[in-house]
């Protein structure tokens, strides 16, 4: 519900700011940059309010209006309220605003007027005429050397005013119509009964509906594990909308993946089928639903960001949008660009009136992309319903959020400095000359990167950026966009850079760099939690769960649960391959043995295998020796395409290959490998990040909080990606697979004790023997206990 309606009595109560903003929608769209600091809007607004002795502040005010049927009650402060020494009063509407205080159109933000318009109005008692009332609008431009405030008389204008005024509340009973109806539709659906897409249920997706149920009926937080097969978002979605509908709430779905959302797309899908009518949001980037096709947003200089309230509204778009069914991002590009406004501004738009958001993690959680009108608005984060699927992905992507770089090539891209941008020579040379000055701070021993004092951060000086921003008359380069974009990040976490942030200087062939390094998110994903309404975060791999509780900023409180895997005991068979050394040091010495096991088991039991490598190095050298076996390969390679992407599963799903492919990666994790003879993999090592600089601090500072440091770097998330992994294999009913993990490292407590309970024999792993009689064992249907033969040779 956009709008907060007592659904009885038709009445809609709302602040006049949230009635604007909702409805009559900005304007013209300008960059989020020109925004003034909060801390100056504050100071130049109470100036100017006390250089007016006498006058009312703040003063509270309210009106009630009737428009098709439905009541409104709106209230506001207005910021001056004088008498006028003939009788009446004037109503004064300050506003704070950056750069030249129009945006590049010149025009004034609509909802400046209509803000003032709405005092006048509610100090006339609601007539439109405005009897006695007389309006000013002042603007004060929060920009370098403190140009006078522009006074605006409005008086004149109050016919245009009164008929936008009412225009704004006949399209809000419009949409308040369209939302009425779908509710209606929905509790009809919701009392004949559950809303599961399915005609059946999986093992233990009744459970995993009843925990989403939970959550959001008691305002409650679960973390749960469960295992890849099981259909969790299908049933989190069904149980979490089966509360959150006569709630009244909003449903995130946030994802880490494009696979994931395909997934979430065909549940929606299902649902509708079912009869539930859903407005659901998909979200996609800025850049891909770019109307002109541009990479960087040119907001105030794009046609299509110019007259977007008028044009939604006239166009009744958002209406036409919010019709039964799923609207897929390239539906709503084709409308917005027919209408002739911003295709991904319509999205945040038309998002507003949505039960349902699907979307990437970074929508909730990155703070340069995160949606400001759901997550930070007064009471917005309250109605919110997030749903992270694939959570144990979240804490490593939340600190890439906090981890903002700016390197030398950056820079030098902005040279040579066109004479138009001559204002920004000063700083360009003053950040490059910073940059070059961190070599005597960076390691002299062969590393590219080197943890640097903070005292060698160079002095960034937004406002001086921005200031020259706001007095710029012709539109800015890509490469000072560029600039201008990494100074503000980089600005943003030096405010709040804390004891897990660190300093990193690097160099590269382009020059150096430096970049803020977070190495614990939890207190910023921690907040978003925190604010919204209940959370369900689910995983196959969340063990130990106190640990990812932590990790994902969630209270001591959370329910944390664990499902058993819900296929037949004799499905899948894990066993560990301690023949293979799969170090980095020993990879090349191994490699042969690696060879010869994979073609054991190929020869045991003909079919399609996947093989799993830590690293596309490691793999590649492992295609290069398998390739003289015979084998037909397809081989997984770095930045596939959709297109590759697409050609890569359609050539898998023909079967009799052997697919490399690397954990952690695009076909290890959310997908359905539907070889039709796929009969297993072997996952080469337990997946151990690289050890580096920065995997080095992450261990440091685990290591300070109490934890063990190695274990909570590198060991849990790589057995999380080995544990996807092999999730690929059985996803269904009937399916039948066997794994090796090739390393003895696999042995080690600390490796096995992370191991899902249906990979075990009692309580221990598996050792597959040399001969790998126990492979063949388990085709013929028999049981089977740990090998202990030893091979002929060494």
């Amino acid at each position: 519900m956009f709008l907060k309606l007592d659904e009885e009595t038709l009445t809609v109560r709302s602040g006049i700011r949230d009635l604007i903003d909702r409805v009559l929608l900005p304007e013209d769209l300008e960059p989020g940059w020109f925004e003034p600091d909060p801390a100056a809007r504050t100071r130049a607004h109470r100036a100017f309010q006390e250089s007016v002795p006498g006058a009312g502040l703040e003063v509270p005010l309210s009106l009630e209006e009737e428009c098709s049927g439905y009541r409104f009650i709106i209230s506001g402060r207005a910021d001056m309220v004088e008498d006028l020494p003939g009788g009446g009063f004037r109503v004064t509407e300050v506003k704070t605003v950056g750069g030249k205080g129009f945006g590049r159109s010149g025009r004034i933000p609509s909802s400046f007027p209509m803000q003032l318009y709405f005092y006048a109005r509610a100090l006339a008692g609601g007539s439109p005429d405005l009897p006695g009332v007389s309006m000013r609008l002042v603007i004060l431009p929060c920009v370098r050397g403190d140009p006078p405030p522009v006074e605006i008389p409005m008086d004149d204008s109050r016919e245009e005013m009164d008929a936008s005024w009412r225009d704004m509340l006949r399209t809000a009973a419009g949409l308040l119509d369209i939302w009425r109806a779908r509710r209606r539709r929905q509790l009809d659906r919701l009392s004949k009964g559950g809303i599961f897409p399915f005609a059946s249920r999986r093992p233990g997706q009744e459970r995993l509906e009843k925990l989403a149920a939970e959550a959001v009926s008691s305002s409650g937080r679960v973390l749960v594990e469960a295992p890849t097969g099981i259909g969790k978002t299908a049933a989190i979605l069904a149980g979490a909308l089966r509360e959150a509908i006569p709630a009244g709430l909003r449903v995130f779905l946030l994802t880490s993946k494009n696979t994931q959302r395909r997934i979430a797309l065909e549940t929606f899908s299902r649902m509708a089928e079912s009869g539930l009518d859903l407005a659901v949001a998909v979200m996609d980037s800025r850049e891909r639903m770019c109307a002109l096709g541009n990479a960087r947003c040119r907001a105030g200089e794009c046609p299509y960001s110019q007259r977007f309230g008028s044009r939604v509204r006239g166009s009744r778009v958002i209406e036409r949008l919010l019709d039964p069914g799923l609207v897929e991002p390239a539906a709503v590009r084709s409308a917005a660009i027919e209408a002739g406004v911003c295709p991904y501004e319509l999205s945040l738009a038309r998002a507003r009136h949505c039960d349902l958001i699907l979307g990437d993690f970074n929508y909730a959680f990155d703070p340069s992309v995160r949606l400001g009108r759901f997550f930070d608005e007064p009471g917005e984060a309250g109605r919110n319903v997030l749903l992270v699927d694939e959570a144990a992905n979240l804490p490593s992507r939340a600190r890439e959020y906090y981890s903002p770089a700016i390197e030398s090539s950056l820079v030098d891209a902005a040279f040579p400095l066109p004479k138009r941008f001559s204002t920004f020579r000063g700083l360009l040379n003053r950040l490059r000359e910073s940059l070059a000055g961190l070599a005597p701070d960076l390691s002299t021993d062969g590393e590219n990167e080197t943890e640097i004092p903070r005292s060698s951060l160079p002095d960034l000086r937004p406002e001086a950026w921005l200031d020259r921003l706001s007095r710029l008359d012709v539109p800015l380069s890509d490469e000072l966009y560029d600039v201008i974009f990494a100074v503000m990040a980089m600005a943003r976490v030096s405010d709040i850079a804390g004891r897990c942030f660190h300093l990193i200087g690097g160099r590269n062939a382009g020059g150096s760099s430096v970049q803020w390094f977070c190495t614990d998110a939890s207190p910023f994903t921690g907040e978003c939690f925190a604010a919204c309404r209940a959370a369900v975060c689910f995983s196959a791999t969340l063990r130990p769960a106190p640990h990812h509780r932590d990790l994902l900023g969630l209270p001591p409180d959370t329910v944390l649960e664990t499902l058993p895997w819900p296929f037949q005991s004799g499905s899948l068979s894990v066993w560990v391959d301690r023949f293979v050394d799969t170090r980095y040091r020993a990879r090349a010495r191994s490699m042969p043995m690696l060879v010869k096991r994979v073609s054991m088991l190929r020869e045991i039991m003909p079919g399609t295998y996947v093989l799993f490598f830590p690293s596309y190095g490691y793999m590649d050298a492992a295609a290069s020796a398998l390739a003289g076996t015979g084998a037909r390969l397809l081989v997984q390679r770095p930045g596939m395409d959709q297109g590759a992407r697409e050609a890569f599963m359609s050539e898998l799903e023909e079967g009799g290959r052997l697919v490399l492919t690397v954990s952690g990666g695009i076909f290890s994790e959310g997908v359905d490998l539907r070889a039709p003879d796929l009969r297993g993999a072997a996952v080469a090592g337990p997946s151990l990040p690289s050890v580096d600089l920065r995997n080095r601090l992450l261990a440091e500072d685990f290591t300070e909080s109490g934890k063990n440091g190695f274990d909570c770097a590198s060991v849990i998330p790589g057995m999380a990606r080995v544990v996807q992994a092999v999730g690929r294999l059985v996803r269904k009913p009937g399916d039948r697979a066997v794994v090796l993990l090739f390393d003895g490292r696999f042995l080690e407590k600390r490796h096995s004790d992370l191991f899902p309970e249906h990979w075990l024999d009692g309580s221990r792993p598996r050792q597959v023997s040399w001969s790998m009689k126990e492979i063949g064992e388990f085709w013929a249907g028999g049981s089977s206990s740990s090998g202990e033969e030893g091979p002929a040779q060494a």
